[in-house]
């Protein structure tokens, strides 16, 4: 009798663990409640007819509708914007990701976060590349670090169909630097202002004269656009004559010294990309600088070390030091402490000397030291009686010249070294003089794409995977394993599609699992 109890036990207790399997796996509608969540940021309305639809469906059928949900934000490579630019739940699909990828970065804000910048720059700039690169057909995801141009937001509001595309707000108003419009389509929105003669600056003096500035109004589709996302485009250019060279020390650099042959060229492009997808992006510059408003770069002294240590960060999912004690030397002798030291140099000798390939940038203001700026007279007036301003200030990032000759440092040519381990612990080590060396190197190593997936992945299924480190179970080994075989996918399939990943993350048990952290059913 006991024995036939025992049997009896046995075979209770193995069918309720496959019970137990078959419960854990989520339903069609499931999947689809979850992945609507996901992609849209809020629950799947109980009268879907998708969600019916799936009602007694196989699981299958809700892959294809998450897969077909999010291929609703797919952009139309002509105009590059969604094609149903009326779609809400187009638009929202595509708030969801700008979001999401905004959140990837360290910095969100631009560091002198003045109005003005918001209005010149996109601020979602940085995020706009991976944004771009997921629902751009055939974009492929090394774009993040390839693509050789600036990006802006495409946006649109209802209510501007019937008034003037500022009309709407007025942002801010004399003699507040910026003018909002709030009457006509006539009425100019932004005007910024420049140098009339660079012979008349005053070398080594923060004092202008200020009937030495003119200005210009800036195109309207030049302008940062407000209102819900449908979009991503080029960023056309802004020629900005004659800028000044500010220096942090109250002293200005000799215009005859930025270009000893003669003839520098004073007309900016303020939305000029400098290589490297991201990495040649003024705004994510603005967020991620430690350089001072006209602060030259000074060898060890001054140098863009934020910068460097933001896109190992941000772009490869690395905390410093990324370098072994045995993989650094130290200089007894250096009048830098930290260069004495192993434990410094461990971060310095990657940060360092990728920042020294930055040397020649600087940041630079279309506005003197006074931060006033006087409407030309024929009768001089003092600036202190006549403060109204002409045009806006705002800042803009310039790379400054090079000269083999040049003893100034931020003037020698860039030379720089990428110098890390990855998280299989293979050292890279490389020669750049650019951002698009940088992010050719990047785009070639494996943790760039694996750093793309594990970020996906923790958000569809809350999993935060430990790139690098040792699992302490097996389940995390599980969810390691299946990051890492996302990554490698990722990176070497033709299309290099992270549409495609968010497709295969779709279909894994950890999505489809009401608890995905369970042994039996990780990925």
């Amino acid at each position: 009798m006991a024995k036939h109890l025992i049997i009896i036990f046995l075979f209770i207790s193995l069918n309720s663990k496959t019970i137990d399997i078959e419960l854990d796996q989520m339903s069609a509608p499931e999947i689809y409640e979850r992945c609507y969540a996901k992609l849209l940021n809020k629950p799947v309305p109980q009268d879907n007819s998708v969600l019916i639809g799936l009602s007694s469906k196989p699981i299958q059928d809700a892959e294809n509708a998450c897969e077909n949900l999010l291929n609703l934000a797919e952009f139309d490579s002509t105009t590059d914007q969604i094609q149903n630019k009326n779609g809400e739940e187009a638009k929202e699909i595509l708030k969801t990701f700008q979001l999401l990828h905004n959140s990837w970065f360290s910095s969100k804000v631009i560091l002198d976060d003045s109005p003005i910048q918001k209005l010149l720059y996109d601020v979602d700039e940085p995020a706009n590349y991976w944004t771009r690169a997921l629902f751009r057909p055939n974009t492929r995801v090394d774009s993040v670090l390839l693509y050789n141009k600036s990006l802006k937001s495409i946006r649109s509001r209802p209510d501007l169909l019937t008034k003037s595309h500022y009309q709407v707000r007025t942002f801010f108003s004399y003699p507040n630097n910026i003018i909002g419009v709030t009457r006509s389509d006539l009425d100019i929105l932004l005007r910024v202002s420049f140098i009339k003669d660079m012979s008349l600056v005053k070398i080594k003096d923060a004092t202008i004269d200020g009937r030495n500035y003119d200005y210009i109004d800036v195109p309207n589709e030049n302008i940062s656009q407000f209102g819900d996302l449908i979009g991503i485009t080029d960023q056309p250019p802004l020629i900005i004559p004659r800028l000044l060279f500010p220096l942090s020390n109250n002293s200005k650099i000799d215009i005859n010294l930025l270009n000893p042959l003669g003839g520098f060229n004073y007309n900016i492009d303020i939305h000029k990309h400098d290589g490297g997808g991201i990495l040649g992006s003024n705004v994510y510059a603005f967020k991620n600088s430690n350089l001072n408003r006209g602060s030259k770069a000074k060898g060890y002294d001054i140098i863009d070390r934020r910068f460097a240590s933001r896109v190992f960060e941000d772009l490869l999912c690395y905390q410093l030091p990324i370098l072994s004690p045995q993989d650094v030397i130290v200089y007894p002798n250096s009048i830098y402490p930290f260069q004495r030291n192993r434990s410094c140099m461990q971060c310095h000798a990657t940060i360092d000397e990728f920042a020294m390939m930055q040397r020649n940038y600087i940041f630079i203001s279309n506005s003197s030291f006074t931060g006033s700026f006087l409407k030309p007279t024929s009768t001089p007036i003092p600036m202190a009686q006549d403060p109204s301003p002409i045009g806006a200030q705002f800042f803009a990032r310039q790379k400054l010249p090079s000269d083999p000759s040049s003893t100034d440092f931020a003037f020698s040519p860039p030379a720089g070294t990428l110098d890390f381990r990855t998280f299989s612990g293979s050292r890279v080590r490389a020669n750049i003089t650019s951002f698009e060396d940088v992010g050719k190197i990047l785009s070639q190593q494996d943790d760039f794409y694996t750093c793309t997936a594990k970020k996906y992945y923790k958000y569809f299924t809350g999993i935060d995977v430990q790139l690098g480190s040792i699992a302490k179970t097996p389940l995390e080994q599980q969810h390691l394993d299946f990051v890492s075989k996302l990554g490698n996918e990722l990176k070497n399939s033709s299309q290099q599609s992270t549409k495609e990943l968010i497709v295969k993350i779709f279909k894994s048990k950890a999505f489809q699992s009401r608890n995905y952290k369970t042994e039996e059913n990780s990925p």
